[in-house]
């Protein structure tokens, strides 16, 4: 049976000792593209640290990324946060990092807070396919 919560309709679902909670609401996602900010040697220590070891200040939460451990950053070293103006689940990488996400998305927006998802990419301009909605940083 669906719960009202801060104005969210929310649904829960049980399944063997899972328990899930789907909200209905719409966040939108945000897919930057940014292999300037992936060239960064400060953000690609943080990411090897936060991927391999988990956060300092929150043990065992690692980033959410594809990318493998002590590997060097390629195609394939996605990271995925959520953003909640001016604050995010990331927002522990280096400081002129976060700042070139939060500042690429705030263009997106046209409002003092918003929430989304953001998806950071490390692709070639020449594999964007047509249709996606890509912010370059």
């Amino acid at each position: 049976m669906p719960d009202e919560k801060n104005g969210q309709t929310l649904r829960r679902i049980r399944k063997s000792r899972l328990a899930l909670q789907v909200c209905r609401d719409f966040v939108p996602l945000v897919r930057i593209n940014a292999p300037g900010i992936y060239a960064d040697r400060d953000f690609q220590d943080w990411l090897n640290r936060v991927t391999l070891e988990g956060r300092p200040n929150a043990p065992g939460h690692r980033t959410a990324t594809w990318h493998w451990p002590g590997h060097e950053v390629g195609e394939e070293s996605d990271v995925f946060m959520v953003v909640e103006y001016p604050d995010g689940s990331d927002q522990d990488m280096p400081s002129h990092c976060w700042e070139r996400i939060i500042a690429a998305v705030s263009a997106v927006f046209d409002r003092t807070y918003w929430e989304c998802v953001v998806w950071l990419t490390n692709i070639p301009d020449s594999e964007v396919r047509e249709g996606w909605v890509v912010v370059r940083v």
